[in-house]
């Protein structure tokens, strides 16, 4: 049924290769499997028609490249899902093409099949479908991707910010014939040289990963909000910031280090004043014995008498002419007098300074422990969505694909302590941003009942004024 074989990559590397030999007998098999179990479907209105969705991803080491069958009440099950190859290479457009050319080959080259349904043969037409996610669509395409001036698969808009889309904005549609030309020329964010992989997809045919796309919005302007509303809580709570969170922990971080540096340079100058102190001591007792005394900093200050910080920063300078203790009349318990005062003064800014270290550490360790999401609120927050059975991704800070439906379900939103958590966040931020009643609402807006009831009248009209169509 595979074909298993290793061969090199262009860097050397041993790949392991895997592609289904005859897709055409594997289809007509699981096809008829399917009438026979009674689980396919056809859909009324567009007749007895195949529908095929190819997907690809890559997990772990190995990409994956699969066939979904859509005539079948959930087509992304896995027991639906044809697999089509697989390689153990990196995931480009390249390798895709050239490790599984012969799977390409059948595909492109399927326009339909001929199965026996309840003892009749039947000629059945294949609509093909591009799937996986919008990387893998983008590659399978020839288009240079989400970061790209046009970014837009469907259209011909330059690319912006979700801020600056204006409803019912025309656009040029993009066709397959401008696919076409902007390969010849490089152009219009598409790749010389390139085409559609697979070449009975058509552009009308390219399916968005409604998945990812309901992850993105809900990530960005749901759950993301909610948890910086939690963090703000948790902040002032304990400190008042007025600029954005990562400013402030910038800031907070650099008078932390000036201070822990001031600090540092003080205790440096205090020990060698004691040690000039102890020096002068041993002097007025003529005392000539001197063991393990080193001076850390030295200037031609010390016997002028600049002892204090400032007076050693100011000695350091050559252009003034010293004039030394025995000149200027002080000798004796005098200079000791005087030595001890200053590093008392010293002691005694170095005991506020440490005091002013102790508050700018626990001002940076406090704003970084919250916005680390370390906070009360935030890990009330998380306690309310992991009671959902719902748990973040640590390092990048979202839910997968599974866990964002849960949170998405009008029964997970109507949770007594889920409106509750959300309710106190809002109310006390201030921010209206997200409310817990838009929530359920909007679930309930955009459920499938709904958008059938509201296509004819509401969105139909919009959809087709929206797109300037190109030449046919």
């Amino acid at each position: 049924m595979f074909e298993v074989k290793q061969v090199k990559n262009s860097n050397g590397d041993d790949v392991i290769v895997a592609q289904l030999t005859d897709l055409e007998k594997y289809l007509v098999t699981k096809v008829e499997t399917l009438h026979e179990n009674g689980k396919l479907e056809f859909d009324t209105r567009f007749g007895k028609k195949l529908w095929l969705c190819t997907l690809g991803d890559k997990g772990g080491s190995e990409f994956k490249l699969c066939l979904a069958l859509g005539n079948v009440k959930v087509p992304n099950s896995a027991y639906h899902l044809v697999p089509l190859g697989m390689f153990t290479d990196d995931e480009s457009v390249t390798a895709v093409t050239t490790h599984l050319s012969h799977t390409i080959e059948q595909l492109n080259n399927l326009k339909g099949l001929v199965v026996t349904l309840d003892g009749v043969q039947e000629y059945l037409p294949a609509v093909h479908f591009l799937g996986g996610d919008m990387k893998f669509q983008y590659q399978m395409i020839g288009h240079s991707g989400a970061s790209s001036k046009k970014s837009c698969m469907f259209c011909l808009t330059e690319k912006r910010t979700i801020g600056e889309y204006v409803r019912n904005t025309q656009c040029h549609q993009r066709i397959d014939a401008d696919y076409s030309s902007d390969s010849k020329n490089g152009t219009n964010s598409i790749y010389r040289g390139s085409k559609f992989v697979f070449e009975q997809t058509g552009v009308q045919y390219i399916t968005p990963p409604s998945l990812h796309i309901c992850m993105g919005l809900a990530q960005r302007y749901g759950f993301s909000v909610l948890l910086d509303m939690a963090t703000d809580l948790d902040i002032r709570a304990n400190i008042r910031i007025d600029e954005s969170k990562s400013k402030a922990l910038r800031s907070a971080k650099k008078m932390f280090s000036t201070n822990q540096e001031q600090c540092n340079d003080l205790e440096k100058h205090l020990d060698s004043l004691g040690i000039l102190l102890d020096v002068m001591r041993r002097f007025q007792a003529h005392s000539i014995v001197l063991s393990k005394v080193q001076v850390a900093e030295t200037s031609h200050g010390v016997c002028a008498g600049k002892w204090s910080p400032e007076d050693t920063e100011v000695a350091l300078d050559l252009e003034p002419d010293w004039t030394c203790l025995k000149c200027s009349g002080r000798r004796g318990a005098v200079i000791i007098d005087d030595a001890a005062k200053v590093i008392e003064e010293v002691k005694d800014r170095l005991d506020e300074l440490k005091n002013k270290l102790k508050e700018s550490e626990n001002s940076y360790e406090t704003l970084k422990h919250a916005i680390d999401g370390k906070g009360s609120k935030r890990m009330e927050l998380h306690s309310v969505w992991a009671r959902l059975g719902v748990d973040m991704n640590a390092h990048k800070k979202d839910f997968c694909g599974n866990h964002v439906m849960k949170l998405l379900e009008e029964a997970a939103i109507e949770q007594e302590d889920c409106k509750k958590m959300c309710a106190a966040i809002t109310d006390d931020v201030g921010d209206k941003r997200v409310g817990c009643g838009t929530a359920p609402q909007a679930s309930k807006i955009f459920s499938d009942w709904r958008i059938s009831r509201a296509w004819p009248s509401d969105f139909r009209p919009a959809v087709y004024s929206t797109w300037t169509m190109g030449p046919t």
